[in-house]
């Protein structure tokens, strides 16, 4: 622990980032009355850092602040609060998070970080293995929807294979009985030309039997008056 000033600061453990991503983090850190807590930080290039904290009670807001260890620019301003997150962009340099408790008389305060920092071409190859990630998802799931799709029609087609089928048997039995009806009418047609010939002959011969019967009433009638005649003729003499 160092003193500044009336103000003392403890450091937490060193964090050096380098290329890609790193993280650091605490689960808890006392910060007593009148104390800075500072987390110094060194990045070797352009990178995005990420930060995250809160104190471990509720009700107890703590000065928060994140400044450049080389002239003390602030790039994140003086905030009293509970807690906080954010993310700024940062070059290549020194970088110190800073939690001051000195505005309390009594009261220490726990407080519990993480810092992530990642180069912007990290985040970059990061973005792009995310959207690859994505794409190969949705192709994957394209897939197997499309799979899916496939099983469902070859179970639509095979349905639909054996109703075809079906429907041919019933067609066949149709056409068969069809078939079989046209014989049987044919064969009715002919039977009643046969009738209609045997039909003819039998009107045929029934007219010509009333005319020979007419002819012999005829024959009769003309006898039997000629015979009555010559009946009287002999009685008179």
């Amino acid at each position: 622990m160092i003193f500044v000033g009336d103000a003392r600061v403890k450091t937490d453990v060193p964090s050096i980032f380098t290329n890609g991503i790193s993280i650091h983090s605490s689960n808890g850190v006392t910060v007593n009355a009148g104390e800075v807590l500072e987390v110094p930080v060194i990045v070797s290039e352009d990178s995005r850092l990420f930060f995250i904290f809160n104190t471990a009670d509720s009700g107890t807001d703590i000065d928060f602040e994140i400044i450049q260890a080389s002239g003390g620019a602030s790039l994140i301003p003086v905030e009293r609060c509970q807690r906080k997150q954010g993310e700024i962009d940062v070059g290549p340099g020194s970088y110190c998070l800073r939690w001051s408790n000195e505005h309390s008389w009594m009261t220490a305060k726990s407080v519990m970080y993480a810092i992530f920092i990642a180069s912007k071409e990290s985040i970059k190859q990061e973005k792009d293995r995310l959207r690859a990630e994505k794409i190969e998802k949705a192709r994957r799931e394209r897939l197997v929807w499309a799979e899916q799709r496939l099983q469902q029609l070859h179970t639509a087609v095979a349905q639909h294979e054996q109703v075809l089928t079906q429907s041919q048997q019933q067609r066949q039995v149709i056409a068969d009985t069809i078939s079989e009806l046209c014989e049987t009418i044919h064969s009715l047609q002919a039977d009643l030309a046969l009738l209609d010939g045997r039909t003819q002959e039998s009107v045929t011969s029934l007219t010509t039997i009333r005319e020979e019967a007419e002819m012999l009433l005829t024959f009769v009638e003309k006898e039997s008056l000629s015979l009555a005649d010559t009946t009287e003729s002999s009685d008179s003499l």
